[in-house]
């Protein structure tokens, strides 16, 4: 069957967002134990530390950006994307490489000429109406099994 006809309205859940940001949490702290197992100086172990932090923050900050900006996702048979925000906006980007859709959850990835890359982890909510969100879902999996990009 053709994804030609097939689009997808996903809405992301807060529990995915937190999911994300926790995992950079503990990510970000990993490996400030790890670089805390180097054998080097502490002062090059410190820079290490204060440049391994700046980085962990800034990611886990422009992820929660990203995230608050986007109210839905309607995502075309071509890969394209419309961002729905809120106030009744939206803005156009794509799907690239490294969007997964598994049974019960997926991991998005967008690039936006104006706002760079980023990524959304959407999970398969199991308390809403099953016979609507199956059909999302499955047209999101069609979608992401015609493209190249996913």
């Amino acid at each position: 069957m053709s994804s030609g006809m097939y689009s997808a309205r996903i809405t992301p859940e807060k529990r995915g967002r937190r999911t994300v940001v926790g995992l950079g949490v503990c990510l970000a702290a990993l490996g400030l134990l790890s670089l805390g197992m180097l054998p080097v100086g502490w002062s090059l172990r410190a820079g290490l530390w204060a440049a391994w932090l700046l980085l962990s923050v800034v990611g886990i900050l422009r992820h929660r950006r990203h995230s608050a900006l986007a109210r839905g996702y309607e995502i075309g048979c071509d890969g394209s994307v419309r961002v729905l925000t809120g106030g009744g906006r939206s803005f156009v980007t794509r799907l690239t490489a490294g969007t997964t859709v598994y049974p019960r959850m997926a991991w998005l990835r967008f690039r936006s000429s104006g706002r760079g890359r980023w990524g959304e982890l959407v999970l398969y909510p199991p308390e809403c109406d099953k016979r609507l969100k199956n059909k999302e879902w499955r047209r999101l999996q069609v979608i992401c099994r015609h493209l190249s990009a996913c």
